[in-house]
């Protein structure tokens, strides 16, 4: 039907004692990923994903879709403007403030006694956690009977602007922000210069996967995925007055989808290459029967990336390749050690011979015999399997074919 993909699923290997997983599609790509427990359930992080077709590539033509696509300069993503339930918040502290002194004791711990967004978030922020009274310099005021109590002012001030309401999307301390510690947070309130995970504490604990990354992840790194290029994610959370805005609008992540197409006649095959070691790598098969070559490549369980170089239009890959020969390999191998457990052999299925070869050998002419084989053939077995009577067609369900036509299949070793 129009629309549907030809391309399916035809291999999933999971690795018996690590948590890795080799899935394969009929196209030929072949993917290591692992399979991590989270608090979200189970989650496949792709190592690397490699394509018979890709093993050739090396350079694109200059100017064609893919390299323009590749080349193009795409702009760094803009910082959302942070929205605001009113244009001047500082203006509606008044109205309504069961203390209004607050407004003074903070300014004047503030350079140039200037209240700005970033102090009234810290603010909201701790109040919805309940720690103002540890966090928020505002002296305590005096209560009946000659006691203390903290500020109303804080919790006020999120009600005030109806921060309750949206707080769940946050709400999830221990995995997604952290408190920072009271003197740094404290200071940090007081000072010109704020650190990129202070406004509020949007820092990671854990931080995102390293698989997910070719180097380290900035600290300001957005789990919920704001300030993701538009283009490329465009169910943007709705904006709100607590969303992080200390990016620096350099944010590179998630590069946009650029479609590379390939061709390829042959066929791959992925297989882990030893059972329980420390890291187990991938030994990957690549026959190209239009170039006649047999392609190995041991592949570590790590990223490895394939990156485009746009000043002379070429691919670099990261991956390391064995050797090839000219041997076709015509089914999976099979991977195993000698009995000292100290060389790792894959054993393939090959045909030294590919098929065109085989069909030009069976209409060339052969000075020992003085004859073409596939004449000799036709002449030999014309009365049993030719047309009989007026037809025209062979019995080809029945009839054999010639012995320069059929493989020779031999069983080869290769040390890894």
């Amino acid at each position: 039907a129009a629309g549907e993909t030809t391309t399916k699923w035809t291999n999933i290997t999971a690795h018996p004692t690590k948590p890795l997983v080799l899935v394969s599609d009929s196209s030929g790509v072949s993917t290591q990923c692992r399979y991590p427990s989270t608090p979200a359930g189970q989650q496949l992080i792709p190592h690397w994903t490699t394509a018979p077709w890709l093993n050739s590539l090396s350079s694109v033509h200059e100017g064609s879709p893919i390299d323009l696509a590749l080349t193009k300069p795409w702009d760094a993503p803009k910082v959302r403007p942070l929205s605001k339930p009113y244009p001047d918040m500082v203006a509606q502290l008044w109205q309504g403030n069961p203390d209004i002194q607050a407004i003074a004791d903070l300014s004047s711990i503030v350079t140039d006694r200037k209240l700005l967004d970033r102090h009234l978030r810290y603010v909201i922020w701790f109040a919805l956690l309940g720690w103002a009274s540890n966090f928020v310099e505002i002296p305590w005021r005096d209560g009946a009977h000659d006691t203390r109590k903290p500020s109303p002012f804080p919790l006020w001030l999120s009600q005030q602007f109806n921060m309750r309401a949206i707080w769940p999307r946050f709400g999830l301390y221990g995995n997604v922000f952290r408190v920072p510690d009271e003197g740094a947070a404290k200071q940090s309130f007081r000072s010109t210069s704020v650190a990129v995970n202070f406004d509020p504490p949007w820092t990671w604990p854990a931080g995102p996967p390293m698989e997910l990354f070719h180097s380290p992840p900035p600290a300001w790194y957005d789990p919920w995925g704001y300030n993701r290029p538009g283009d490329f994610v465009t169910d943007q959370p709705s904006p709100t007055y607590l969303d992080p805005f200390c990016f620096d609008g350099q944010l590179k992540l998630p590069q946009r989808p650029v479609t590379l197409d390939g061709s390829f006649k042959g066929r791959s095959w992925a297989v882990f290459v030893d059972k329980d070691p420390a890291e187990p790598n991938t030994l990957i098969v690549l026959t190209d029967e239009e170039r006649q070559r047999t392609t190995f490549q041991l592949l570590p369980p790590k990223p490895l990336r394939l990156t485009f170089d746009a000043g002379n239009h070429t691919f670099q890959q990261e991956v390391t390749t064995l050797g090839s020969n000219s041997k076709l390999v015509i089914g999976p191998p099979a991977v195993g050690f000698n009995l000292a457990r100290t060389i790792q052999t894959a054993w393939c299925v090959v045909s030294p011979d590919s098929v065109s070869a085989r069909l030009r050998r069976l209409v060339t002419y052969d000075s020992k015999t003085s004859g073409v084989p596939w004449d000799k053939f036709v002449e030999a077995n014309k009365a049993r399997y030719g047309p009989s009577g007026a037809g025209k067609t062979w019995k080809i369900e029945i009839c054999p074919l010639p012995d320069a036509a059929l493989p020779e299949v031999v069983l080869d070793g290769y040390v890894l």
